[in-house]
């Protein structure tokens, strides 16, 4: 059964994200993935930790690396394609990961990011014990974020 992405999630992280706000879309991307996961949905996990691999790519190269091969192993093209039609594109990272890592520092993240599967790229980008707790610290924190913005927007 396919469960629906919560698309809020990845709407604010690219609207956040486009205005340099990291901190905020990499807490309501790990906040999607998360809901996907608990959801059981196996299309939109791949999204979010591609998203996640090009958030990260600025601050932590390797783990980005490992995170994009997640993603890459999780893709399914039926839900490549079905997600193109209800999720904006992700703005990605302008940074090389085989550059910065070197051949050999990004082919030991990627075989190492491929053969980690879902539930262990969901325990990467989030602690085990935040997996069961709802709502999250980040999701509360990223709410508060969009809360504040929305009432400068209003005012």
């Amino acid at each position: 059964m396919i469960r629906p992405l919560s698309p809020p999630h990845t709407l604010i992280a690219v609207s956040v994200f486009a205005q340099g706000d990291a901190a905020t879309a990499r807490a309501r991307l790990t906040e999607g993935l998360t809901y996907a996961y608990r959801t059981g949905d196996r299309n939109s996990p791949a999204l979010f930790l591609q998203a996640l691999a090009d958030v990260e790519a600025r601050d932590d190269p390797e783990r980005a690396a490992r995170l994009a091969a997640a993603a890459r192993s999780l893709r399914t093209r039926s839900g490549m394609i079905w997600l193109s039609a209800y999720v904006p594109p992700w703005p990605t990272s302008p940074v090389d990961l085989r550059v910065e890592l070197g051949d050999a520092g990004f082919e030991r993240a990627d075989s190492e990011g491929a053969a980690l599967g879902l539930e262990r790229a969901v325990a990467l980008v989030q602690p085990a014990h935040d997996l069961v707790s709802s709502p999250s610290v980040a999701h509360r924190k990223a709410s508060e974020k969009v809360k504040e913005r929305q009432d400068v927007v209003a005012e």
